[in-house]
């Protein structure tokens, strides 16, 4: 079930947030979805932040790097888990280009 928010923006369920989160972690990383659900219940143990809460804000930091609607907690336990790999997506987003092979080589 989809949900829209007063600014139009499309709310996902929790399966969709969970699945989506786990596809990102796939792109980023290279794992397996396996792998992705796994690293993802961890992170959010280790940094005590919700897995559902976690997720939405990976999806969302694909989505729009400056994470500027996220949880605090989770940006930060983002960050921490996967900062090399988010810091090559933000820097990604920011290139001038408009070439989608471009993204590839960096």
């Amino acid at each position: 079930m989809l949900n829209r928010t007063r600014r139009g923006t499309v709310q996902r369920t929790g399966t969709r947030t969970l699945g989506a989160a786990e596809g990102v972690l796939v792109a980023l990383c290279g794992c397996s979805l396996d792998d992705a659900f796994l690293e993802l219940i961890a992170a959010a143990k280790n940094h005590n932040v919700d897995a559902m809460t976690l997720a939405a804000t990976v999806v969302a930091l694909a989505e729009d790097p400056s994470g500027y609607e996220c949880d605090e907690a989770a940006v930060r336990a983002a960050t921490i888990a996967w900062e090399p790999l988010v810091r090559r997506r933000i820097v990604a987003s920011e290139s001038d280009s408009d070439d989608p092979a471009s993204l590839l080589e960096r």
